[in-house]
């Protein structure tokens, strides 16, 4: 099977296809949002388990990141390909490496704190 694709709202939109059409194609199904913005065709979703859909947000969410976040938590351990047993992958983790301004979105947990370059 071939890696799936994310779609972007923004590339989807700038080639052609109208808020509508996106509205549309979520509502029946032809598309599927595995982050907000961010969609992967139904046939693509298929098969996939909650830690695949977990290391999909993780890489369409990398570019959109500030420079000093790093994946973490949970995040990192399916990046590394750790067993996980149990746990809540509804959020993709970064922590930065700031003393303050951790948050959580429905679908994003910022943690703050130092870390080294290694």
């Amino acid at each position: 099977m071939n890696d799936p694709t994310p779609l972007r709202r923004a590339d989807l939109i700038a080639s052609g296809h109208t808020p509508t059409e996106l509205r549309n194609a979520l509502r029946t199904g032809r598309l599927r949002r595995i982050a907000p913005g961010i969609y992967l065709r139904r046939h693509e979703t298929d098969g996939l388990d909650d830690v695949d859909r977990h290391r999909l947000r993780v890489q369409a969410l990398a570019p959109a990141l500030d420079a000093d976040a790093v994946f973490s938590h949970v995040s990192a351990a399916v990046l590394h390909g750790f067993d996980l047993w149990n746990v809540d992958l509804s959020r993709v983790h970064v922590t930065r490496g700031r003393t303050s301004g951790g948050r959580r979105t429905p679908h994003l947990h910022v943690h703050v704190g130092g870390y080294g370059a290694d």
